[in-house]
């Protein structure tokens, strides 16, 4: 992966072209079927946080191998997410 990365990013700095790359990650706990919609299992997040014992947390780890990734080639990664939210406010025992 760190492989096509890096060639990737040699060629767009090489031509002068700029790249952009969006990447989106989703729980599974946002699927419809579990919360936010009318048939969902949940109302909301915060009902399923209230709710859930189980291991909920199956994207930390691979998000931090991309951001580790994305940091060896020194580029910017902005972060928009509830993720951010319920973690550093600790709902759920902070896990």
């Amino acid at each position: 992966m760190k492989n096509i990365a890096k060639k990737m990013l040699d060629f767009t700095l090489e031509n002068n072209h700029s790249l952009s790359i969006t990447v989106d990650v989703e729980d599974w706990y946002h699927i419809p079927s579990v919360t936010g919609s009318p048939f969902s299992v949940y109302k909301d997040v915060d009902d399923f946080f209230e709710k859930w014992n189980g291991r909920y947390d199956y994207l930390s780890e691979p998000t931090k191998r991309v951001l580790d990734m994305l940091d060896d080639f020194d580029i910017l990664l902005l972060v928009l997410a509830d993720k951010s939210i319920y973690m550093q406010e600790g709902k759920n025992g902070g896990r």
